[in-house]
């Protein structure tokens, strides 16, 4: 076991030794963790592959035509040479301790490393963009007729140029502004369009701009006060102010003998009728003047209303007279003489007769008597008046005086059915 020990230590100190001999770039190139390629296809392949860290062996140049882009896990380690006759985009890191030749376009990105160990860069009129960093302790640079852009924040440190210098472009600055509002703040952003650059600043939140609205109230509708921002319309404040109510005014108009009247409440702000009660027409109130109607003349009645001038007259007929019999003004017809009856008016003073004719002599015969009895002269009379003889006639004596007090008895009995 010793022996195997002091074997392996010998071979330790003569490979340290062997290493102090060899260039810088040689430690790099060790096969143990990196993948070696002489052409672009192998290159390519290692790429395709996953392979992280690639080395192209000293002696060997890759030609890119097309597009070669290094992913941002990936080291290219370049013992060897490089032409670039199309487009390198690198955003991880190339050590170079060969030559890199450029006849077409590098962009060396932002993330992109190009560290120059022993190495050179060899710019043929062609551009190389450089976001990222070109760095060493000997940064040997031919920009013949061609252009280096240092972009961004892209750094060229210690660099021996020669031929055209290097173009130091800076940011393409993209400012986006957001205004401040009343409810939120803004921000000013300013980004790179080829870098990731980023900055911005805050604006602060704006003051409300007020502005006052007033809407009056009425008798029946509230108003209010608000205040609202004029520039985001949000409310800032809302104070209700209670309706007034009516102010009201009454209105009465009298109703007459023949038209309505009203009472009428209004209000004299807004005008709005709130009642109107209507108060019935009165009728007439007639005070009637009589003047009264007699037996001959005509009456009146003269109405005139005690409310207003209204007026109408009544004709009363006249009475006539109302005539009724005056009993002690009546006498009675006789058989050659009128009677009449007096009739006075119950009402007035005037009088009137009824005259009734003379009744005229009603003769009844005497029964003639025996001769033996005593004889007298006998005339016929009249049964009424007892007076007047039509005809001698004897009779009796006795007979005589009988008829006569039988003829006055019945007159006398028609006389006070007469009166009666």
């Amino acid at each position: 076991m010793k022996t195997e020990f002091k074997k392996i230590t010998m071979m330790l100190m003569v490979l340290s030794m062997a290493f102090m001999l060899l260039p810088t770039i040689s430690i790099t190139a060790s096969a143990t963790f990196t993948t070696e390629v002489k052409n672009a296809a192998e290159l390519q392949n290692a790429l395709i592959n996953g392979e992280t860290d690639i080395t192209i062996v000293t002696g060997y140049t890759v030609i890119i035509d097309g597009t070669l882009t290094i992913n941002n896990d990936v080291t290219l380690r370049l013992d060897g040479r490089i032409f670039i006759n199309g487009i390198l985009y690198n955003n991880g890191v190339i050590y170079n301790n060969g030559i890199l030749y450029n006849n077409g376009v590098i962009y060396n990105n932002i993330e992109g490393i190009i560290h120059e160990i022993n190495g050179e860069i060899d710019n043929e009129g062609e551009t190389i963009h450089n976001f990222g960093t070109i760095s060493g302790n000997r940064v040997i640079i031919h920009n013949i007729d061609g252009v280096i852009n240092n972009y961004c924040t892209g750094t060229i440190s210690n660099a021996e140029m020669y031929g055209n210098p290097i173009v130091n472009i800076g940011h393409d600055f993209i400012v986006v502004t957001v205004g401040a509002t009343c409810e939120e703040d803004g921000v000013i952003t300013v980004t790179c369009s080829r870098c990731d650059y980023f900055a911005f600043e805050v604006l602060k939140k704006l003051d409300h701009v007020e502005e006052t609205e007033t809407v009056s109230t009425t008798c029946t509708e509230d108003g209010y006060v608000k205040v609202t921002c004029s520039v985001c319309g949000e409310t800032l404040s809302f104070e209700v102010i209670d309706a007034t109510g009516h102010t009201e005014v009454t209105e009465r108009v009298a109703a007459t003998c023949t038209e309505d009247g009203y009472v009428k409440v209004t209000c004299s702000v807004c005008g709005e009728e709130i009642s109107n009660t209507v108060l019935p027409a009165l009728g007439h109130n007639y005070f009637t003047v009589v003047v009264p109607a007699t037996c001959t003349s005509d009456g009146s009645m003269f109405h005139v209303c005690l409310r207003c001038t209204d007026y109408y007259f009544e004709v009363v007929p006249d009475l006539g007279h109302d005539f009724v019999v005056v009993v002690d003004v009546v006498v009675a017809p006789t058989c050659e003489d009128d009677g009449y009856t007096i009739y006075g008016c119950s009402r007035c003073s005037e009088t009137m007769g009824d005259v009734v004719p003379a009744l005229g002599h009603n003769y009844v015969g005497v029964v003639v008597v025996p001769a033996t009895v005593l004889m007298l002269v006998r005339k016929c009379v009249c049964v009424l008046m007892m007076r007047h003889i039509l005809n001698t006639v004897k009779f009796p004596l006795m007979v005589t005086i009988m008829l006569a007090g039988l003829m006055r008895r019945r007159l006398l009995r028609r006389l006070l059915r007469l009166r009666a």
